[in-house]
């Protein structure tokens, strides 16, 4: 594990209580325009969250606003519907980023 994933990871484990997911999402998404690797890392480390069954991951990855969670129109559908499935608690996240779709091949 590298050091900027296990940072990602401390950072969500270590958390205060109670801290919104928006928290932490505020922080990678300023954090991938300071590093020398343009933040495919932090990507990557998001792509793993959203494929996860850790529903506050899920929330982050979602609530990273600088970066469409999925790559096609078609990726963001599926990935969308099913953690809105998965995780009910999501769907308002999942709704508002399928709003975006059509910015999407």
């Amino acid at each position: 594990m590298t050091e900027l994933r296990a940072f990602m990871e401390s950072l969500v484990d270590n958390r205060a209580p109670e801290l919104p997911a928006e928290a932490i999402a505020e922080i990678l998404d300023r954090l991938i325009w300071c590093v020398s690797d343009n933040g495919e890392e932090i990507l990557a480390v998001r792509d793993k969250w959203l494929d996860s069954g850790d529903e506050y991951r899920i929330a982050v990855a979602l609530s990273m606003s600088d970066v469409f969670p999925f790559n096609t129109k078609v990726q963001l559908e599926e990935g969308l519907t099913g953690i809105a499935r998965r995780f009910p608690n999501l769907r308002g996240k999942c709704i508002e980023w399928l709003g975006h779709s059509s910015e999407l091949p």
